[in-house]
């Protein structure tokens, strides 16, 4: 049974809670991680969306059966929630024109859609940050505060 979310803030949360709990399960260092969430919206106001999912993508080359680095994992998030079809506002579901391949999907779609879908990609993903930065900000000082006890939550 599929879920319908009223608002498109409880879509946000629920991703952004899947992602943060991802992250913190598969990094090891989670604290990079937090970190680089925290500073993405002061990176997206002062150089623009598209250079800083260009730096992000910059800092997760290597090898594709490498371990994921915190740059890696946060570009593949901030990705597949602005390119996924479905999403309230999705600026980036549809296809660009020229779209060939899947690598850098993000990145090619800033650079072939219009002025109107990279301002709504930008408020989108200062929505959606917004949630990734208290998910993860949570988890990290739950993490300090109660290291004994279980941290699975579904």
């Amino acid at each position: 049974m599929s879920v319908k979310y009223s608002h498109p803030d409880q879509l946000r949360a629920k991703i952004a809670w899947q992602y943060c709990q991802e992250a913190r399960s598969t990094l090891d260092d989670f604290e990079k991680y937090v970190n680089l969430v925290k500073k993405l919206p002061a990176l997206i106001q002062t150089i623009g969306l598209g250079q800083t999912i260009a730096f992000l993508a910059s800092k997760s080359k290597g090898d594709a059966n490498e371990k994921n680095t915190a740059e890696k994992l946060l570009y593949q998030h901030v990705e597949k929630w602005l390119t996924r079809a479905g999403v309230p506002n999705g600026p980036y579901y549809k296809k660009a024109d020229g779209e060939t391949s899947t690598s850098l999907l993000l990145l090619h779609r800033i650079v072939n859609t219009n002025v109107s879908s990279y301002r709504r990609a930008v408020e989108e993903s200062f929505a959606f940050i917004t949630w990734l930065k208290y998910f993860a900000s949570t988890l990290s000082t739950w993490d300090e505060a109660h290291p004994q006890e279980e941290q699975e939550i579904e």
